[in-house]
């Protein structure tokens, strides 16, 4: 995933998925620079950002979405639970619910107006 309108190469503002087994404790996090909570963290190395853990969430039941007319089925909702919005150099931090599927990624997300943008899937 590409956020066309960020001009920044520091790492803490590009979308990353990060997954680490590290002496042998699985984590994985998220990192998503409109997410409206600011929170600056990694996961053991400092070129691994996040601003959510998504540990919480993977024993979690997932539900399943369709979106596009391409179903998803190992999918969580994330929600900051706040209607905040912040300004991050060029990015609205205004991003409060994202749909997050174990199988393929960011499928959908929402900003504190209830905008909704849902991920186009390659045919």
């Amino acid at each position: 995933m590409e956020i066309l309108e960020n001009p920044s190469e520091r790492e803490y503002s590009k979308v990353n998925y990060i997954f680490s087994k590290n002496n042998d404790r699985f984590t994985n996090g998220l990192n998503f620079p409109m997410w409206n909570i600011s929170n600056f963290n990694f996961i053991y190395e400092v070129q691994n950002n996040v601003n959510m853990y998504l540990r919480d969430f993977n024993t979690l039941q997932k539900s399943s979405i369709e979106i596009n007319g391409h179903q998803f089925n190992k999918v969580v909702t994330i929600s900051s639970e706040s209607d905040e919005s912040f300004l991050f150099g060029p990015l609205i931090q205004n991003v409060n619910e994202i749909k997050y599927d174990y199988d393929f990624g960011i499928i959908q997300f929402k900003d504190v107006l209830g905008n909704e943008w849902n991920l186009v899937y390659p045919k």
